[in-house]
């Protein structure tokens, strides 16, 4: 994934792919994000983990990511209650 080097904004299609995610109802698959942007599927899964690497997104499960906020808290939540012992 671009980014600009002056103001680290992402390149034109991760930031349609996120607008995308944004404005998806839940959930989201790389081969949903490829066929609307007529990518290849390995295109659109590079987009999605980058834009998940960089917290603009959440990986929900493999393959599956979501842009909802609440969905974002629910997982981190889930992450941590594994990491914390009983």
């Amino acid at each position: 994934m671009e980014t600009c080097r002056g103001c680290g904004r992402t390149s034109t299609l991760a930031g349609n792919v996120l607008t995308f995610l944004r404005q998806a109802p839940g959930v989201v698959r790389a081969n949903e994000v490829a066929e609307h942007f007529n990518i290849p599927t390995y295109q659109a899964s590079v987009i999605l983990c980058r834009l998940a690497d960089r917290a603009m997104i959440t990986r929900v499960r493999r393959g599956a990511y979501s842009a909802d906020r609440e969905l974002q808290r629910r997982a981190l939540l889930d992450q941590l209650e594994k990491l914390t012992p009983a």
